[in-house]
């Protein structure tokens, strides 16, 4: 009987262990699946490459979040990267997560860089990024990548410690750089699914909105990011003035 007790528990040993093996290999495969679905997402959304260091999916908190996120510049701009983020955490209400609209309680944007930079003739790459994105609002594309046709319910979305460098080929100070004020979306979406590249647009404009409302900034470049804010504004938005504009 002790034998038959002996084999038993290490038999259940050993399938708690292969449960606990299978879990983690499912956790990896699942990760790197999110991993190249995602920079396959951004990329179709931006019309630019987009890569990502590590997607890390947290079970018992119910976040995935996304490291050493990068996205190029837009075609007619010059090389180098127009977005970087530290770390990007989604946590989801996992009470919806089959449903054909998942609930995302909260998206936190942490150490994200926006290099805005702006070429004569082809404005900024901030700008492009945003209307290559808003191609996509309100359309169905099959030949789309699933991620970029899901849509999500956000209800709220944080940034922090966010910076802006701004360069220009025609300004008379070649480049500067500031610090983003921490801001808070609320029911990004206005209560309805919005999809990837909706989502981008919405945080795209954000970040302008925040920069324009810096105090100090020379009155080209005011100028100049005020079209660019024009040119991004949704048709639905209110017609308020945009910081910096009175």
């Amino acid at each position: 009987m002790r034998s038959f007790l002996k084999f038993l528990i290490t038999a259940l040993g050993l399938v708690l262990v292969l449960i606990g093996v299978g879990a983690v290999l499912a956790g990896l495969q699942a990760e790197r699946t999110l991993k190249s679905g995602l920079e396959r997402t951004l990329s179709y959304v931006f019309l630019a490459e987009a890569t990502v260091e590590t997607v890390d999916v947290a079970f018992l908190e119910r976040s995935v979040e996304v490291k050493g996120l990068t996205l190029a510049n837009p075609a007619n701009f010059r090389e180098g990267t127009a977005i970087q983020c530290d770390s990007i955490v989604a946590t989801i209400d996992p009470r919806t997560l089959i449903s054909d609209n998942p609930t995302i309680t909260k998206v936190m944007l942490e150490g994200t860089t926006l290099n805005i930079r702006y070429e004569l003739g082809d404005g900024t790459n901030l700008k492009q990024l945003a209307e290559n994105a808003a191609r996509l609002s309100g359309e169905e594309d099959a030949t789309a990548p699933r991620g970029a046709r899901r849509s999500f319910l956000i209800e709220e979305l944080r940034c922090e410690g966010a910076q802006v460098e701004l360069s220009a080929n025609v300004l008379p100070a070649s480049s500067m750089s500031m610090e983003v004020a921490p801001f808070v979306l609320a029911d990004v979406g206005d209560d309805r699914p919005i999809t990837t590249a909706e989502l981008s647009v919405v945080v795209l404009r954000s970040f302008l909105r925040e920069t324009m409302s810096f105090k100090g900034l020379a009155k080209p470049v005011v100028d100049l990011l005020r079209r660019e804010f024009k040119g991004l504004r949704d048709e639905q938005e209110p017609e308020d003035s945009p910081p910096g504009t009175e």
